[in-house]
């Protein structure tokens, strides 16, 4: 088989990861597990399979035991029979295979292709543009190749969610999702379409050993290569810590300025001599690192501390993100907090540990809210790390259940966070590598549990967010046995990050004795 969509998105994004896929699928050593991939995948079947209920009574072409010739006879086969909607509708020409998502068949013979994604569509008219690039090219070879197998092309539509809509009661497909007609823009990238398709017909079958493809942009857009790790530290042997890669970016020092130092074989930290370019937090990153130091502005980190009164609530939420909403008052890609971790630590030294996690899967958020406010008293002084992200979910919940706004509000003006001093650089090890996150911060100043994540990971556990969030709605299709196993994971990973957060604020107080 020659070229199909998934393989002409490789091949526009990197012509080695176009050969690696090819040629060294099976190697495990080369592509990186992404879990936040799968999940889109997973997602773009479930939204896939609800948009057809946009095109009703459609036929499903079906995969089993069928050769992908015998499914391009069968559409052609449905076409000529006029059937209105073929879901999956595949089309071969010139050993180019493509899939269309909903294909719509006029009375007059005319087809009309209906792309659908599970991404949202932007509010925004110029950061649509630029969102919805990646897609106009996976049409526009569908496009390409139905019309050289002789076909009228009436229209080409680009499906996405409407991130606006609200759930009230039964799901509205109609209001779920947004529908674009892209068909000019589609038209328009025909040219480029065919040069593209020439040269990675050209490459597939002149291109016999592996590419020396120089590393750049492309590794992270429109998505971060599967293949980075190996390009990046097996292939080049890039160092993991000592390395221009590792600075903190912001908007003067972007990934293009970073490969703008690569191509000046400034590869590591210690090749940099010259800092006067750099901002003062990446200066201080840059040569931290090269002294092997640590900087304490204690002056700072007492500032910050005195700010805190006890008890101290130690606060942290997991949430998941469904593309499509579950419950009423909810949007698509909300955030819906389903568990919440709280060490209360008072002025002798002593914590005490709260929790939250529904025995089942469910709308967890009301019973959430009416548990936190029992734990969380009015005017108390709540830390989280990186607070923002707590802030949201709390006016998040005061906006869907205004009936507890008052205290929810209330824990959003005492919040506190501990990120700070690490973030604005009044603390820093150059073990971090320029990270502030607590997961790197943790193992530097309380090392005495460095080994709870690392055990959490070893017992097949949930270890990090990512995990977390994928773990509570699965739970819907678990058994009993399951349920109880991932609820005590995710009930040990949750107090584990908020007594790191205990274990660092000790950490920074002993830095100021």
């Amino acid at each position: 088989m020659g070229l199909s969509k998934t393989l002409y998105q490789y091949y526009l994004q990197c012509p080695k990861l176009f050969w690696l896929k090819l040629n060294r699928k099976a190697q495990k050593d080369i592509f990186t597990p992404n879990k936040s991939l799968d999940s889109i995948m997973e997602n773009g079947i479930l939204v896939g399979e609800l948009a057809c209920g946009l095109y009703p009574n459609g036929t499903r072409i079906s995969f089993e035991d069928s050769s992908f010739f015998q499914i391009a006879e069968m559409t052609q086969k449905l076409i000529k029979e006029q059937t209105k909607y073929i879901y999956e509708a595949t089309f071969i020409y010139d050993d180019i295979v493509v899939m269309v998502d909903i294909l719509e068949v006029l009375e007059n013979g005319s087809v009309v292709i209906n792309e659908v994604k599970s991404s949202t569509k932007k509010s925004k008219l110029s950061d649509d543009k630029k969102a919805k690039e990646k897609y106009l090219t996976d049409i526009a070879l569908q496009y390409c190749v139905i019309q050289n197998l002789g076909y009228n092309i009436a229209r080409a539509n680009l499906i996405r969610i409407n991130a606006n809509y609200e759930r009230y009661g039964e799901l509205e497909l109609e209001k779920l999702f947004v529908i674009d007609d892209v068909t000019q823009e589609i038209i328009d990238l025909q040219t480029i379409t065919t040069q593209n398709l020439q040269e990675a017909k050209s490459f597939l079958h002149t291109q016999k050993s592996e590419p020396q493809t120089t590393i750049g942009l492309h590794c992270f857009t429109p998505y971060e290569c599967e293949a980075k790790e190996y390009c990046f530290y097996k292939v080049l042997e890039i160092p993991r810590q000592d390395t221009i890669f590792n600075i903190v970016g912001d908007q003067s020092f972007t990934k293009k300025k970073m490969f703008e130092l690569y191509k000046q074989n400034l590869l590591k930290l210690d090749d940099i001599k010259d800092t006067s370019c750099f901002k003062d937090k990446q200066r201080l990153q840059i040569q931290s690192f090269q002294a092997k130091s640590r900087v304490v502005k204690k002056d700072e980190i007492k500032d910050f501390l005195q700010k805190l009164t006890y008890p101290i609530y130690h606060l942290d939420f997991e949430t998941f993100s469904p593309v499509v909403p579950l419950w009423d008052n909810t949007k698509p890609n909300m955030k819906i907090p389903f568990q919440y971790s709280l060490h209360i630590e008072y002025e002798n030294g002593d914590t005490e540990h709260k929790e939250f996690l529904p025995q089942t899967f469910c709308d967890p958020r009301l019973e959430l809210i009416e548990q936190l406010i029992k734990d969380i008293p009015q005017n108390a002084c709540v830390l989280a790390y990186h607070m923002s992200f707590e802030k949201d979910v709390l006016k998040s919940l005061a906006e869907t259940f205004p009936q507890y706004a008052e205290h929810l509000l209330n824990i959003i003006a005492n919040l506190k966070d501990l990120e700070s001093p690490f973030k604005e650089r009044h603390f820093y090890d150059y073990k971090q590598g320029g990270s502030h996150s607590i997961k790197v911060i943790q193992p530097i100043l309380a090392p005495h549990i460095e080994n709870g994540y690392k055990d959490l990971a070893k017992q097949g556990g949930i270890a990090n967010g990512g995990d977390a969030m994928l773990a509570f709605p699965a739970m819907e299709s678990m058994d009993k046995d399951s349920i109880h196993k991932t609820r005590q994971s995710l009930l040990a990973y949750c107090k584990l990050d908020t007594l790191a957060m205990v274990e660092v604020l000790r950490g920074l107080r002993k830095l100021v004795v």
